[in-house]
């Protein structure tokens, strides 16, 4: 396992990702500051499935000792999904061979098309290691079969030749087993991580106890909608529940409506995008429960880790979740979370019997911190990076 904090000194990485809000291409990006990395090259390209992403535009900035040294933002292109990833795969090549000088030490590439630039970059000899980052695999991606037959043919690929490939879960293994029929080498995995909040979690006394928390982008498959429809029953056991929305994303119009429809328009804030991620935790981090009621029929967390999980655990904030991977057994059995159906009742009942069991809140929330701390950052990528070589 990698301890020294200068293990990356006098070498160079590029990270590529396509971009929405803070998370596993930010964590890696200051993992490398703080062990050493002389020379960083972040490539940004805008996440085409969040209608309001705050990332317009492709991007880069570079860094030197964690310095920024240089940092710029194309135009805004409109273009054809399709033809838009074509860009985005030319402008990761050029860019890093305009600004990288030599040959670069490490590619980490996040998500397929970002990880195949690197293969092509190591095919001409400008990179010496691509490790294939997936934090998402969705075997069904598009509605049109031939681009979803292209994004599994490129997953197969990157995950055949990268030197090394950071699965989000176990579950995308198997998946790609299943597909394609065969086993891969070099395959690990890197699960998403989090930071273990000591400036955020509150003492018990000022935690808000009928207050509950949603924290990522506004989708249908997330299923914030079904707690929206449960609020009218749980009030009927705890009159001044609350519920606090953070984020956005194309689903927001649609969960106003219902909020409205529904005569919960006092017991719901759409608080919006929070851009600082401090000020995003402690705003979370007063509430009694974190919500995550993932639709299981449509949702990716199927192949993946729910990231706003993990986040609420290392803020103190025990999980309300549905049953769509192994994680929410596993904070079940650690008693700091719980899993609920699909269904408004039944997360109504969940969330009432537990708001209202002092002791049980209190409990769960140092256990939640306890388990959390399995899964801090440093830890993922020491490990991640000790055994991609």
């Amino acid at each position: 396992m990698i301890q020294n904090k200068t293990q990356f000194r006098f070498k160079s990485a590029v990270i590529v990702c396509h971009d929405a809000m803070f998370g596993p291409p930010h964590e890696l990006r200051d993992y490398l500051f703080e062990h050493g990395i002389q020379t960083l090259l972040f490539i940004g390209h805008p996440n085409k499935t969040v209608s309001e992403n705050v990332v317009r535009s492709s991007y880069f900035e570079l860094y030197s000792y964690g310095k920024r040294v240089k940092i710029y933002v194309s135009p805004v292109l409109r273009l054809p999904e399709l033809l838009g990833y074509a860009k985005d795969l030319f402008l990761t090549v050029f860019w890093t061979c305009t600004n990288m000088h030599g040959k670069v030490d490490y590619f980490i590439g996040l998500g397929n098309l970002n990880a195949f630039g690197g293969l092509i970059l190591r095919t001409l000899q400008k990179v010496k290691r691509v490790y294939y980052y997936v934090i998402d695999y969705i075997p069904n991606r598009y509605r049109n079969k031939i681009a979803s037959s292209l994004y599994l043919r490129i997953d197969n690929t990157c995950a055949r030749h990268s030197d090394a490939t950071w699965n989000y879960a176990k579950r995308m293994l198997v998946e790609r087993k299943k597909q394609w029929k065969k086993t891969y080498d070099n395959q690990l995995i890197v699960p998403n991580g989090i930071h273990i909040r000591t400036d955020v979690i509150r003492p018990f006394s000022a935690v808000k106890k009928t207050t509950i928390v949603y924290l990522g982008t506004l989708r249908e498959m997330q299923g914030i909608q079904k707690v929206i429809q449960a609020l009218p029953i749980i009030r009927q056991s705890i009159q001044n529940i609350h519920l606090n929305i953070i984020g956005q994303g194309e689903y927001v119009q649609a969960l106003r409506r219902l909020t409205d429809d529904l005569h919960m328009q006092d017991y719901v804030t759409f608080v919006g995008y929070v851009e600082d991620p401090l000020l995003a935790d402690k705003h979370m981090a007063t509430a009694a429960l974190g919500v995550a009621t993932y639709n299981p029929k449509t949702s990716f967390t199927v192949y993946a880790e729910p990231g706003k999980v993990k986040r609420y655990l290392s803020c103190g904030v025990p999980v309300i979740m549905t049953d769509v991977t192994p994680l929410g057994k596993d904070i079940e059995r650690n008693k700091c979370g719980m899993i609920c159906k699909y269904d408004a009742d039944d997360i109504a009942q969940k969330i009432i019997g537990f708001l209202k069991d002092t002791e049980k809140m209190r409990d769960y929330r140092l256990n939640a911190v306890r388990y959390a701390t399995r899964y801090e950052w440093e830890r993922i990528f020491t490990d991640a990076f000790s055994h991609s070589y």
